[in-house]
Parts: C-alpha cells; structure tokens; sequence
C-alpha cells in the first residue's frame, strides 16, 4: 500500500521535511495520491507536520505501532499489529494452530484480558507493548523453562539497547526496574503427547513502557513500574523487533555459557530470602544460585536444599 510505502520513507528521514515531489518520485505515484496517503497515516495517529513548499515530516515523538516498521527491523517476520485483544498470546496460539511460521508476531495496543503466570491478570492499558512471539523449537517438553529463560534475557537486553535501561530479572521470568516490575513473561507450549515433544511455543511479553494515562490501579500501584519517562522516538517498534531478533537468535544458539551467565548476573532473587509456593506447598529459604538448567536452588529455612523448575515467589 502506498500508505506504507510515505510511511517508511518519512520514518527514515524523521525530523526532517520530504517534498510531496520527492515522495511521488520515489513511489511512482501522483502528488494527490502521496497527499491522500499522509492523511491515512494522520488519521491513524501519526505525527506528520504537512508545511507547503516543504513538504511532510515524521515528528520524532511519535510512537505509533506499525507492521512494516517492525517487520522490516526483524528479518522480514510476519507482523499482525492489532488494535484491542483479548490477550496477544490467544490471538497467536490460534495462529500457530493452522501452521503459522516460527517467529510470526501479534502485537496490540491493549489487551482485555492479558495475563501472567497462574491466570493472573496482567494490566493491559494503551500505550505499553503487548507482543506474542509464535517459537516451533525441537525440544522435549521438560526442556521449555530454557526457552523462557531465553526469552528473559532476550527481552532484558532489548529494553537496555532500545531505552538505555538496566532491568533485573526476578526468576523465572519477571523484570524488575528499582524493584517494581515493568514486564512480564508468559510462555505456553502445545506439547505432542505421543512423541513428548513440543509442537510449538508461543512467547508473551508485557511491557510497561510509560506509565498510563491515570495511572495503574490501586492494587498494584505499589508494585507496577515503568520503563521510560521519556520514549525514544519509534519506541514501541523498536523494542518489538529487538525482542523478536533476540528471543530468536538465544533459543537458537541453545542454552550456552553467555546465556547462563547474563541471567544469573542480572538475577533480581539471588541471595534474598524467598518464600516459593508449588500448588498447595509452600518454602521458605534463601535463593541459592540457579543451575545450569535455569532452575533455583534454595537452601530451606529448615535445612538443606531444594531445586525448583517452577514456582511462584512471594
């Protein structure tokens, strides 16, 4: 469409004014035609200053989302940019279901129902960035926690690279900023019962990137973070491609040495005291050190120790 094509054009010269002549040029199309296109794309909420014998020009500040744009920073991946979902992992599980290829995205402005681990609900409000990542690996089904480890890290060093911020990652798959948590992880795999492999994994990330107009609900407001007061221009694409291009490349490299060591040293549990609840048990202890299978080793309040695959920390 010739909407994405101005886009595209404008983003690569954002801040600065394109002639309409230049834009008709380079797309083949009429002036009008160009014209049309930036209302399109204003009309969508792109921030687009339209002065005559100027020209149109991208402003820096927006941060709309936009398939192409993460498309074409993530090798070409399929892009589903949707406007409000249930949740971006049901939208993507459906996907995966009828064949989609390893690494197709959904993403959405705001989500109805998301949620984390244990169907917690995860806080969906405009502005944050609510992806879904669709992985068919060839692993065994005890195997998985890897990938969500992978997928951690991956999401860590993107917000880093895109935001210039450091964030911890609270076992197995939380990130925390100054001790609040700004995003959340939720991995679900269809495992074939017959062969014990999985047919495919699909990834969830919620990211608080700015905080909410109003602010967050009473309940969490003590404990919900956010990772920027001031957005990078295309912040939200950016950091959509990243994560894509991260989880990718780590799953894939497998569980190494660098992987280990960047998830430990970023560990926001290890050393502390903890309390881990498995279905109806609940453990008391101090966080030990993770082992090389991404799994938390405590040493119980009780004496010796227990390694735990999954858990929820209080």
């Amino acid at each position: 469409m010739i909407s994405d094509e101005i886009f595209l054009k404008l983003r690569a010269n954002a801040g600065s004014y394109v002639s309409g002549e230049k834009l008709a040029a380079d797309t083949g199309k009429s002036r009008t035609a160009v014209w049309k296109a930036v209302k399109r794309l204003i009309e969508k909420g792109f921030k687009i200053d339209a002065v005559t014998n100027k020209g149109y020009k991208l402003e820096e500040d927006g941060d709309v989302l936009s398939a192409n744009v993460i498309s074409s920073l993530c090798g070409g991946n399929e892009v589903r940019v949707l406007g409000c979902v249930s949740s971006t992992n049901d939208e993507a599980k459906k996907l995966a279901a009828t064949g989609a290829k390893e690494g197709t995205v959904v993403v959405a402005n705001r989500q109805t129902e998301g949620r984390g681990r244990l169907k917690r609900k995860f806080h969906s409000p405009e502005g944050g960035l609510y992806m879904s990542v669709i992985l068919r690996p060839e692993i065994s089904a005890e195997k998985t926690l890897f990938v969500t480890a992978a997928a951690a890290v991956a999401v860590r060093e993107a917000i880093e690279k895109v935001c210039g911020v450091s964030t911890d990652i609270k076992w197995v798959n939380d990130l925390y900023l100054s001790g609040k948590k700004v995003c959340g992880i939720l991995s679900e795999a269809s495992v074939n019962i017959e062969s014990g492999t999985t047919d495919h994994i699909v990834v969830g990330i919620g990211i608080n990137t700015v905080r909410p107009i109003g602010g967050f609900p009473s309940e969490i407001e003590d404990k919900a973070g956010y990772i920027s007061l001031n957005p990078v221009f295309d912040m939200r694409n950016r950091l959509c491609a990243e994560i894509v291009n991260g989880i990718l490349s780590r799953y894939k490299c497998g569980k190494t040495e660098e992987l280990l060591k960047s998830y430990r040293e970023h560990s926001a549990t290890l050393g502390k005291e903890v309390e881990i609840t498995c279905g109806n048990e609940s453990y008391k202890g101090v966080a030990k050190y993770i082992d090389d299978d991404f799994r938390l080793v405590v040493s119980l309040s009780g004496g010796g120790d227990k390694t735990f695959s999954y858990g929820d920390i209080i």
